[in-house]
């Protein structure tokens, strides 16, 4: 029952999620608040029923406008997210995930 940004992942995914999108997912997360009052940043035991699914398959009714990135992003959910890391990865959580 941790935040997300506190490690709700295993610790490979999460280095890897903090290097290559933790602004892009700070933003969207920000922005599904405002949106949507859904708060995935929080614990994910304390979430509603809608915050997970949001949380996991992401919200597509809406893009929002990064100003500072000069582009339009969506948040597609850590399950699509988590994907494209399995793709890539070469951990042993890989196969751990894989087989879950």
């Amino acid at each position: 029952s941790v935040p997300f940004w506190d490690g709700l992942f295993d610790q490979e995914i999460m280095k890897v999620l903090k290097f290559y999108q933790h602004e892009k997912i700070e933003f969207l997360f920000e922005e599904i608040k405002n949106e949507l009052g859904h708060d995935l940043s929080k614990s994910y035991n304390d979430m509603s029923e809608e915050e997970k699914h949001t949380f996991w398959y992401g919200y597509f009714e809406k893009s929002f406008y990064d100003k500072k990135g000069k582009t339009r992003r969506t948040w597609v959910g850590f399950n699509t997210i988590i994907g494209g890391y399995i793709v890539i990865s070469k951990a042993p959580i890989k196969e751990e995930i894989k087989s879950s």
